[in-house]
């Protein structure tokens, strides 16, 4: 991923896909594992394979969070007010064709 802005950011990823909800719990409290600093570039790939992934669902979702919000805000608080900056539903086919990165904005 390759975060273009001039905020640091947070993502998530997950095989949720139609559904919007956010989960229950943050994973964001683990400092870094999840975040990419502004003007600045990271892996947001899975440990295994990621063409695995798509024999179980046919879309990933990517969420992107301002790192500050995440920070500042109590979590339950960004789940019910949907407090994100973009959300990418991908296929497989939409990560090739992107070449296996996606740039935000």
């Amino acid at each position: 991923m390759i975060n273009n802005s001039n905020k640091s950011i947070y993502y998530y990823y997950g095989s949720q896909y139609p559904d919007t909800i956010l989960p229950y719990y943050s994973q964001f409290k683990s400092g870094d594992n999840y975040k990419i600093e502004k003007f600045s570039s990271g892996d947001v790939g899975f440990r295994s394979c990621v063409e695995g992934k798509f024999s179980i669902a046919k879309t990933i979702s990517y969420i992107l969070f301002d790192a500050q919000t995440i920070d500042t805000t109590p979590w339950d608080t960004v789940r019910a007010k949907y407090l994100i900056l973009k959300r990418y539903d991908l296929s497989l086919e939409d990560l090739q064709r992107m070449n296996w990165t996606i740039t935000y904005p």
